[in-house]
């Protein structure tokens, strides 16, 4: 066992509010002042970096995160595949991904702790609050680019047993079927989901259940808030770079088995103008994957050997901090410690030989951090945070500074610069193959202005950014092949954004573009496409309980890499989606819907193409 103390840490509480558009940012004039919110810890919810987007109820998640600004998700070859999220461009794995503050990432897997969002079932998830730009300062490794929370609503102690349960039917003609209840008690709320996608897309298959269970024991003094996430399913699809349907042979296929258990507990009380808050999380994951061989291709000549692994994450996360409120400030101070282990036992398979990839490495470190908002005038003011990660191989500070300047009851401008840092994954530390453990941390600078204007027609935004990455990992062939710290990577563009406020005539729209330049040593990345755009109207007939919605998608060409094809072009897609809600009776709605309704012929990642149309439907009982 390899024991490397360093440093990590992930803290979060949500501000668990609806948000009025899909489209729009937390209103900056709400205060509340006993919830903290993603992109800071302080009691305050008027953050300028953070975005929020209420979900629509849907059976497909990766086609709502693609209409986010500035974020993409690659839909590979059918729902069992990987899909990861890319934010500003940047590496999928620099983005810190939970599920009501639990963090989804997960070290031991060979894409550098990258969350696989097809194991996320659609009826968790009712918003999606995403903060963009460097957040070590906040949560230490993992935050490079970003944090994304998907928000399960309600919170326990919100709806005080005064909320409907649920019961949610969906199927898809391509992704399978789904089912979810939801059951809200006082103090107590219980969501469970499971979903079937069995081989209706070619080669693809997925099987997933999930429990939910978030209750709010009332305390003579405090809040305290208790969390279980509990999963498990198997899945199947194209092996990465394998070329997926339309390159890759038959038997190129990855299956893979999870099973993973996260326990959460936060408490935090108020005294005069002082908050403590406490929060302890475990986290046990267990994943097996079992990847068939690749053929040898163009980019290849040997190809991959087909592997197992089975792959164990164990973590346990405490953290602490302590808020005062002055006159024109609020100040915080606390501690962080992680424990974690990553493990796996595997072996690549050669045909006429095996090689073993046993790994077992441990790690644990402290980090200490502050925080505070200055109000220097009624208009403007300053929130900073600084973070220090002492590990045994380095000591790694972590500053951010965000200014928001309300220029009148209309605009805000706001500028946001921070620094952010990844430890090395188990996988890359200690494969005993490739593995490396000299590995250096990869480090992050991020820089983004933005605009924000409210007026009558809606909610208008400008978001320029521009980030730098450093110490990327990358394979070296060798000899001897490893892993090494050696490129570096520029992400900048633009995104633009509007929503419009629900108007007497039940009417609104919502648009956002976004344009991305993003290069590692002046060659451009794979999998990130320079243009992408989303358009959606909305019109809602409320005497007769029905609500039609249609959906317009573009993306941009993209450049993508397999092993029998090499490095291709991707063509632009455009995708039209049109769905009805139809109230059938008090309690009972139902949606249909109709995907790629001009039948393009999509491909998001080599091979793995999307085409005709398809048809959805999905039935909500809520009862009291």
């Amino acid at each position: 066992m390899i024991k490397i103390p360093a440093i990590s840490r992930l803290m979060f509480i949500s501000a668990y509010s609806i948000s009025a558009c899909s489209l729009a940012s937390q209103d900056a004039s709400q205060q509340v002042e006993s919830m903290n919110i993603l992109g800071t810890r302080l009691a305050i919810n008027n953050h300028s970096q953070l975005s929020q987007f209420a979900t629509k109820a849907s059976i497909n998640l990766p086609a709502q995160l693609n209409q986010i600004p500035g974020l993409q998700v690659n839909p590979n070859a059918g729902p069992g595949s990987v899909n990861e999220l890319f934010l500003q461009g940047a590496d999928s794995n620099y983005t810190l991904v939970m599920l009501n503050g639990i963090p989804l990432n997960d070290g031991t897997n060979s894409r550098g702790g990258a969350a696989n969002i097809s194991l996320l079932n659609p009826f968790l998830v009712d918003r999606i609050d995403v903060v963009q730009g460097a957040q070590s300062s906040l949560y230490g490794s993992q935050g490079l680019a970003g944090a994304v929370n998907f928000v399960a609503l309600p919170d326990a102690t919100e709806f005080e047993g005064q909320a409907p349960h649920k019961i949610r039917l969906g199927a898809d003609s391509r992704s399978g079927f789904m089912l979810g209840a939801q059951a809200q008690f006082e103090r107590l709320s219980i969501k469970l989901a499971s979903e079937r996608a069995p081989e209706m897309y070619p080669q693809s298959e997925l099987k997933t259940n999930t429990a939910l269970i978030v209750a709010s024991p009332e305390l003579s003094s405090g809040e305290l808030t208790l969390t279980l996430l509990a999963s498990n399913g198997d899945s199947q699809g194209y092996a990465p770079d394998s070329g997926g349907e339309q390159y890759a042979e038959t038997t190129a296929l990855e299956k893979s088995e999870h099973d993973n258990v996260s326990v959460a507990g936060n408490y935090q009380n108020t005294f005069d103008d002082t908050q403590i808050w406490l929060q302890g999380i475990y986290i046990d994951k267990q994943h097996d994957v079992d990847s068939s061989s690749v053929a040898p291709g163009v980019r290849d000549p040997a190809g991959l050997p087909a592997s197992f692994n089975a792959n164990k994450l164990r973590q346990v996360r405490l953290s602490g901090h302590v808020q005062h409120h002055f006159e024109h400030s609020r100040w915080l101070m606390g501690i962080d410690y992680v424990d974690e282990t990553g493990e796996s036992q595997g072996e690549l398979d050669f045909n006429v030989f095996s090689v073993p990839t046993d790994f077992n490495i441990e790690r644990d470190y402290f980090a200490y951090f502050a925080e505070g908002q200055i109000n220097l005038t009624t208009d403007l003011s300053a929130t900073v945070a600084a973070r220090v990660d002492d590990t045994e191989q380095d000591s790694v500070f972590s500053p951010s500074v965000d200014v928001a300047w309300q220029v009148d009851n209309q605009h805000r401008i706001s500028v946001n610069w921070g620094k952010g840092f990844k430890l090395p994954s188990f996988y890359a530390l200690g494969h005993p193959l490739i593995g490396n453990e000299a590995l250096k941390s990869e480090r992050s600078e991020t820089r983004q202005l933005r605009f924000e204007r409210r007026d009558s027609l809606g909610f208008w935004s400008i978001n320029l950014f521009d980030n730098s990455f450093e110490n990327l990992v990358d394979f070296e062939p060798g000899p001897p092949p490893q892993l090494v710290n050696r490129a570096q990577s520029d992400t900048s563009g633009v995104t633009l954004g509007f929503a419009s406020h629900i108007s007497t005539s039940d009417f609104r729209w919502a648009a956002n573009y976004t344009y991305l330049d993003a290069k590692a040593d002046g060659q451009v990345l794979l999998g990130r496409a320079q243009h992408s755009a989303h358009f959606s109207l909305s019109k809602e007939f409320v005497q007769n309980g029905i609500t039609l919605n249609a959906t317009l998608d573009y993306k941009g060409r993209v450049f993508a890499s397999s092993i029998p094809t090499a490095q291709i072009e991707i063509g632009n897609g455009t995708n039209l989606g049109l769905d009805a809600a139809v109230v059938l009776t008090q309690g009972y709605t139902l949606r249909v819907g109709l995907q790629n309704t001009l039948q393009q012929d999509l491909e998001f990642s080599v091979g793995n193409r999307h085409a005709g149309r398809y048809a959805w439907a999905m039935l909500d009982v809520e009862f009291n």
